[in-house]
Formats: C-alpha cells, sequence, structure tokens
C-alpha cells in the first residue's frame, strides 16, 4: 500500500508511514474530507481520483463516495457506463455497512438504468431503517408509480399491436414525438409566439389522455385557458383531473385562480419543485410538464442560482420519466447563461416569425429524430411540415401597407425637440441644494432598503446596515406591536417590544470575556459527555459568514410573510472545536397580529452524508434560547395534561411563581411524554408587559401519526442571569426519540423521580429505558413556536395570569396552524446550504 500524504510505498496494514511518519488513519480521513469537498463544489473527476485512490489503498469508507462521484459524472456526461460503476461502487460500500444512505443512493442509480424493480427493493430495506425519511418515501414513490405506468404501457403497447396496419392512423404531428425523461428548451423573441406553441403541445398531449402541469410565470390562467379555447379545447373538462396550472404570475396582479396551485414568491425557487410534488399527488404523477417563461425568474434570482435550479429540475423530470417544455425570451439573458441552460436539456429549438407563420429550427436534439425545421402557426394552432405559401391578394395587401409611411406634422416634431431639451437640461443643471438632497437620499437608500410592505405600511420588512451589521445588515420586520431585527452578519436576533416599550430580548457585547456575553435569541450546540471544547457554541459569538435569508410567501390579504433563514452554524476555532451542524429558521410575522411563529429545522451535516463522521463534531443537543430583559421575573404555565404522575415538578407554575436564581425552576421533561406539556409558558413582569411561548401540537410537537415515540419537541427551562446584565434565559432543546433524556443523576430534581418516570411511560404507553440512547443518532430536529407579547396580564388578587392573555396566545397557535403544513413542508423540501448538489 501507498502512504496518502506522501505516497510512499508502505507495508501493508501499516499504522504509521516509516518515511513522513503521518498516522495512516487520519491522513485517510483527511484525503476523504478533500474528496467530500470536492464533491460538493461540483468537481466531480476530481473527487473520483481521490476517492478512488483511496479504494485502491483498502479505504473501504471511500466505495460510497466513489459511487457519488461516478453518479454524478455520469449524468453529467450522459455517460450509462459511469453509473454502471457507480452501482458497482454502492455495492461494495454495501459489503462494508448497510446504510440507508448507501441503499437510497443505489436505488437512485439503479432508477437511472431504468432498474426499477431492483431500486424498488433498494429502497424498500432503506425505509426499514428510516422510516419516516421523506427522501427516501417520496422517491420510493415515484418508483412504484413508474413501474406501474410501465405495466400499463406494456399492456396498450400488446393491445395496439392487435389492431390489423390499415386501422392505424398515422398523424403529421407524430414527427414530434418528444420522449420521456426528455427536457426540451425553446427560445424565441417575446411575442413570437412560444407560449402558443406550449398550448397547442399540451392540447394534443390532454387530448391523447396524458396528465400536464403548466407553470406560468408570464400569462395569467385565465389568458392561457382563452388560447386553449381558441384552439379547440375547453380546459374545465380537464382541470384537476389531468390539468393543473402552477401559478407564478397572479400574485403581482392579486387575480386568485381557485384551481391553481399559486406560489406568491418568485424568489423562492424551492417552492416550484415543491409545487410540482403536490401536482403529482393531486393528478396521481405528470406525463408532460410545461414552464413559460424561465425568463421571468431572472428578475428576482440570481443568473447562477437559476441555472443549478434548472439542473436540480431536469433531473428530477428525469427521474420521474416526465417531459419538461421550457421557454426563455432571447436576448434577455447573457451568452454564457444561456450556453449553460441549454447544456442542461436535450433539445433546443429556436422560433422565428415570418409573417403569419413562426418557423422553429431545431438547433439540437440528442436520441431522437426530428426534422431540421418546420412551421407553427399561431391563428390555428397547427403544426406543419412545409412553409405555407400565401394568397396573392394577401400579399399585395401587405405591400400596400408597406409604402404608408408616417409624416409627422411640425408641431409634433417642435414639441418632442422641446421636451429632449427639457429633459437633458434638468438632468445635467442641478442646483446645489438638490445635489446635497440627492446625496443624502441616495445615502440613505445604501444604508436601509425597503423589501416588502403590507396592509398599507402596517408591516415593512427592510434591510438595514450599522457598525453591528456592516455587511449583510439587518433584516428588520416592523408593525404596530413589535420590531424583529434578525442580524444577517453574527446570526442572532432581537425583539423590540412597542406594547410595553421595552427592548425585550437583549444582546450585551461590551464586556470583555466572550464568553460572559448575552447572545439574544440564538442557537447553540452542546456534548452530554463534554467531550467538545466549546460546550454550549452559539451562532452569536461562532458564526463568522452570518445567515442568509429568502420571502417564501406573502398574503397581502392576511397581512402575513413568511421568511426563510439559513446557515446558522458555527465556524470552528481550531480543529477540535465547533459542531458540523447547519439550523433554517421560519419567521411567520402578522401585521395586525401581537405575536409571531419561529420554527426552527436543524440538520446533522455528519449523519446526512455530507460531512465525514467524526464523534466530538456531531452534538448530543440543539439549544435555541432567548436572552431576555431582566425586568421580567415571573413565570406562569397553562394548558397540558395538569394530572400528569409528574407533577409535583412544576405544577405550582400554573400559578404564578417568582423566578429564583437556581438553574431550570421549570422543566417540562422529554419528547415522548409531551402530551403532557403545558401549551403555553409566559414570562413577565407583574406590573409590565409579558412574552408567552406557546407550543403547537402536530408535526413540531406529538406528531401521533408517527406513534408514541414519533415526535419532535422543546424541552423547555428557565436560567436566572445575574451576570454581566441580570436577565433570564428562556431555553428549548428538541428532543427526538433516539436521544430519550432519561437520566436519574442528571434529572432527579424531587424525590421518587425515578418512579414517577417509570409510571409515565406507562401510562403514554412508552418503553422506559433505564439509561440514556444513543444522543448522536438522528438527522434532523424541528420544532415550533408561536411567540405573543402582552401587556397588563396579571390578577394580583387569584395570583393567576388572566384568562383573557391565554386567549390571546390561543388564537396565536390557531393562526399558527394555517400555515403549518406550508412551513412543514418547506422544511422537509429545503437542504442544508452545504449541500451543492441534489439529485432525487
Amino acid at each position: 500500500m501507498r502512504c496518502p500524504n506522501c505516497n510512499q510505498e508502505i507495508p501493508d496494514g501499516s499504522k504509521f508511514c516509516s518515511y513522513c511518519g503521518v498516522e495512516i488513519s487520519k491522513a485517510f480521513e483527511e484525503k476523504l474530507e478533500e474528496g467530500i469537498r470536492l464533491l460538493e463544489e461540483l468537481k466531480y473527476h476530481e473527487a473520483f481520483e481521490i476517492f478512488d485512490s483511496l479504494v485502491k489503498e483498502g479505504f473501504k469508507r471511500a466505495w460510497f463516495y466513489r459511487g457519488k462521484a461516478l453518479k454524478e459524472m455520469g449524468i453529467q456526461e450522459d455517460d450509462e457506463s459511469k453509473i454502471k460503476e457507480a452501482l458497482n461502487s454502492f455495492e461494495e460500500a454495501l459489503k462494508f455497512e448497510e446504510n440507508p444512505e448507501i441503499l437510497y443512493e443505489k436505488a437512485l442509480a439503479l432508477g437511472l438504468l431504468e432498474k426499477h424493480e431492483e431500486a424498488l427493493e433498494s429502497l424498500e430495506i432503506a425505509l426499514r431503517y428510516d422510516p419516516n425519511n421523506p427522501k427516501y418515501k417520496k422517491f420510493y414513490e415515484i418508483t412504484k408509480e413508474v413501474i406501474k405506468k410501465a405495466k400499463e404501457e406494456k399492456e396498450k403497447k400488446v393491445e395496439r399491436e392487435r389492431i390489423p396496419e390499415e386501422e392505424k392512423e398515422v398523424e403529421e404531428g407524430e414527427k414530434l414525438a418528444f420522449p420521456e425523461a426528455y427536457s426540451v428548451l425553446l427560445i424565441g423573441k417575446p411575442g413570437v409566439g412560444k407560449l402558443e406553441f406550449l398550448v397547442s403541445l399540451a392540447k394534443d398531449y390532454l387530448l391523447k389522455g396524458e396528465k400536464v402541469a403548466f407553470i406560468t410565470t408570464e400569462r395569467s390562467p385565465t389568458e392561457i385557458k382563452k388560447i386553449f379555447r381558441k384552439y379547440g379545447l375547453e380546459l374545465d373538462e380537464y382541470e384537476g383531473e389531468s390539468f393543473i396550472f402552477i401559478d407564478l404570475y397572479s400574485y403581482s396582479t392579486q387575480e386568485k385562480y381557485e384551481k391553481a396551485l399559486i406560489i406568491d414568491n418568485p424568489a423562492n425557487l424551492n417552492l416550484i419543485t415543491l409545487n410540482l410534488e403536490k401536482a403529482k399527488t393531486k393528478l396521481g404523477m405528470l406525463d408532460r410538464v410545461f414552464f413559460d417563461s424561465l425568463s421571468t425568474l431572472f428578475l428576482h434570482v440570481k443568473d447562477a442560482e437559476i441555472t443549478k435550479f434548472f439542473g436540480v429540475l431536469n433531473s428530477r423530470i428525469k427521474t420521474s420519466k416526465c417531459t419538461l417544455f421550457t421557454t426563455l425570451q432571447e436576448g434577455m439573458h447573457e451568452d454564457k447563461t444561456v450556453i449553460a441552460l441549454k447544456h442542461l436539456v436535450d433539445a433546443t429549438l429556436e422560433m422565428t416569425k415570418e409573417k403569419k407563420q413562426r418557423k422553429i429550427s431545431v438547433i439540437f436534439a440528442k436520441h431522437i429524430e426530428l426534422p431540421n425545421e418546420f412551421y407553427f402557426n399561431t391563428a390555428k394552432g397547427i403544426i406543419t411540415f412545409k412553409k405555407e405559401e400565401k394568397p396573392a391578394v394577401e400579399v399585395v395587401e401587405e405591400v400596400k401597407k408597406e409604402e404608408v409611411k408616417f409624416k409627422p406634422k411640425p408641431v409634433v416634431i417642435v414639441a418632442s425637440v422641446l421636451l429632449i431639451f427639457l429633459a437633458f437640461f434638468f438632468m445635467f443643471h442641478t442646483s446645489p441644494a438638490e445635489k446635497k438632497v440627492a446625496e443624502s437620499q441616495s445615502q440613505i437608500k445604501t444604508e436601509k432598503q425597503d423589501i416588502l410592505s403590507l396592509r398599507g405600511g402596517e408591516l415593512l420588512l427592510y434591510n438595514l446596515k450599522d457598525a453591528k451589521a456592516p455587511k449583510k445588515g439587518w433584516l428588520v420586520a416592523d408593525t404596530k406591536y413589535y420590531k424583529l431585527s434578525i442580524n444577517l452578519d453574527k446570526s442572532y436576533y432581537l425583539l423590540y417590544d412597542k406594547l410595553n416599550d421595552l427592548d425585550l430580548i437583549i444582546y450585551n457585547d461590551t464586556v470583555e470575556s466572550i464568553t460572559d456575553m448575552l447572545t439574544g435569541s440564538d442557537m447553540g450546540f452542546a456534548d452530554y459527555d463534554g467531550a467538545n471544547k466549546l460546550p454550549f457554541t452559539s451562532t452569536a459569538l461562532h458564526d463568522k459568514d452570518g445567515i442568509t435569508y429568502s420571502i417564501i410567501t406573502s398574503n397581502e390579504d392576511e397581512g402575513f410573510v413568511l421568511i426563510s433563514t439559513q446557515g446558522w452554524d458555527v465556524t470552528p476555532l481550531e480543529v477540535t472545536q465547533g459542531y458540523d451542524v447547519e439550523g433554517e429558521i421560519f419567521f411567520g410575522i402578522f401585521a395586525d397580529k401581537p405575536y409571531y411563529i419561529e420554527a426552527v429545522e436543524v440538520y446533522n451535516l455528519q449523519n446526512l452524508g455530507y460531512l465525514q463522521k467524526i464523534d466530538y463534531r456531531n452534538p448530543d443537543a440543539i439549544v435555541k434560547s432567548w436572552v431576555i430583559n431582566g425586568k421580567y421575573d415571573s413565570l406562569s404555565i397553562y394548558g397540558g395534561d395538569c394530572n400528569h404522575l409528574n407533577k409535583p415538578l412544576w405544577l405550582d407554575y400554573y400559578r404564578v411563581q417568582t423566578l429564583s436564581p437556581v438553574r431550570k425552576p421549570f422543566h417540562a421533561g422529554s419528547a415522548s411524554i409531551s402530551l403532557m406539556f403545558p401549551d403555553h409558558v409566559l414570562i413577565g413582569n407583574k406590573l409590565d408587559g409579558g412574552v408567552i411561548f406557546s407550543l403547537p401540537k402536530g408535526y413540531f410537537r406529538f406528531d401521533t401519526e408517527q406513534g408514541a415515540n414519533g415526535a419532535q419537541v422543546a424541552l423547555e427551562f428557565v436560567i436566572n442571569i445575574e451576570k454581566p446584565v441580570k436577565a433570564v434565559a428562556f431555553t428549548a432543546e428538541p428532543v427526538t426519540r433516539e436521544a430519550f433524556l432519561y437520566d436519574i443523576k442528571e434529572f432527579m430534581t424531587t424525590h421518587g423521580y425515578n418512579e414517577s418516570m417509570q409510571e409515565i411511560c406507562k401510562r403514554y404507553g412508552l418503553k422506559c429505558p433505564s439509561k440514556p440512547m444513543d444522543a448522536h443518532n438522528w438527522y434532523y430536529r424541528r420544532f415550533a413556536y408561536v411567540i405573543t407579547l402582552v401587556k397588563d396580564w396579571y390578577n394580583p388578587e387569584l395570583n393567576e395570569v388572566k384568562e383573557d392573555t391565554w386567549k390571546i396566545a390561543e388564537q396565536g397557535l390557531n393562526d399558527f396552524y394555517k400555515y403549518e403544513t406550508l412551513i412543514y413542508n418547506q422544511m422537509v423540501s429545503s437542504k442544508p446550504l452545504v449541500a451543492k448538489v441534489i439529485v432525487g
């Protein structure tokens, strides 16, 4: 074998290299990590060379990554032999370790080779390991549908072969037969007739019984229906059964087309793929997808992101055996962008105008035979393969029209010249005072940039740069009840309570020691055994590259906007510090409500296969905390199972209790017994205001569809802080069934705790372990809160929270449930920023 560091020949099984002295296993790991980085940067050939050399040196873990690199190369180069070789690599990897992610990648390779029955078997095994993995489940359903469709097609073919030749119809349009798993790009100038051509094709496919989705960004569904009607098809008869619109246009006009899947935010490309999945669910698979037009997205998203998205979309279309037709406006994009898009498709067509006909030239077409050119009549919606000759009368009339020239009157000419002169005068002759005002306004615009306004300004969303966030700035959501400011540079946020005129969440960086800072609302990670040198790492202190954001949806009628922020992570100070996790936080802002939604998804980058396995960088605990103004010194809870068997721990908190300096005055338990949790936790000041943290049931707290152990939920407690300034920290820790927090020593807070836990598990039908389970064994953690600001909440006569206060919090949960599915689906469909390529 050779040393992976110096490449010298050394005896097989050596632990150290006799030439350079490096530890062989460590050198292998470092080389593997380099290959994974290249894979993420789309440098597949370079990554393959590294993985291949590691395999040859006997490093078995590299088989999996070697297969991934080969599969990507095969897709990129349309080389079936590389995909077959990738399949062999996955087989070798499975001999070393039967991991569900390897089985999933193997299924993808089998699917690309059209070995769907074998792919289904591989996915079934993967789902036994991880039955709730949405990625595995989705591809499993797609593969089943492909097998079913293939069987139906085979039966149809047998039936067709029985029909005598003389009864078979041969249509001229059959020359344009595009196969399944195929992508076509149609380029032409605006107004040339690209949409009409797509409608004509869609009409023919619908008449043949195929299922069609139509993505529109430039016309309303109502306008497109008129074109269908013009070409002789009433779309109402097909909508909901074999046809559906995905509407990215109407959000800008406030027109609502009830039968369409509506996308409110064209900047969020994930919503397109998400709604295609919804279309498949509604129609039961898709045969053809039409996209008019890709060009509109360039107004909202950078070129490189659209090119990447279009590549992912094409891969998914091919995986689902569907045909994609996409239009692109000629003359609107840089040449390099157009070349990149052409590279991603199987065929490119170009449409030009020739009087009443449109000429369509075939630039290239892979794997199929098409005529070099054909013609389309926009008036009739008919495709022909020879040029129509115009009647002589029509030609004469057109010649006469060309001879008529417009002769402007002298007055019009004078007026036009005067307007041009005045325009240039005011453009170049500005007074010093006007210049000063203009410069001032320009400076303000660079500091504060408006992004969104709803309900006549009741909800303002803008970007603001200052000394605390000089690079990306603050993303600020401003309503009449609160101002929420997210620091995009340092990964934390602040909350100003307008009801009580108070900075509710505080961040303090005036002290010298970084460990003494109070870090607003941020995210932290931890190891129970203290293996990591940063036992409670904070994103606000250690995230050097900050976070990004996108608007998922906005609703003017309801005064609501949903924002996604990604990249909540930590940058290790040393090699042995930090954690391989990344968080995405969703904020749901209401214009006229005193509450907002916060939903969190955290990815384990190691277990998801994005980074190599290093135990000390794989955290046990995810902690979401809010550092609250120290004036808020009281606590109360509401809801949940008041008769639970562990009630001595926190039953007193149904009345108002003063917070003591003791850590964890309120502790709720673990995920698997979350049905007994209170629904609301209020932290406040008896004379002033308060804040309520409400836990919604369902996807984010206790999903009964997954059984007793299937919940993602938060274990919450309150910490009273005295230094560097007086504050209260409310902390949420999401717990899953893989990390059942049952530890007698840690949580023995009252007499009989152990017996009580046994009884609780029995009551809720749970298996109660006697020791903690593997806390590293998790892939995602998802949880959500509704955070409500309240004033005048305390009833001194009863020492309780006023009933009306809890009603406001209940209303917040009810409003959350309107968007719960949207948020959850968005979480499931989104990927961490570290994921550069997504297939399947």
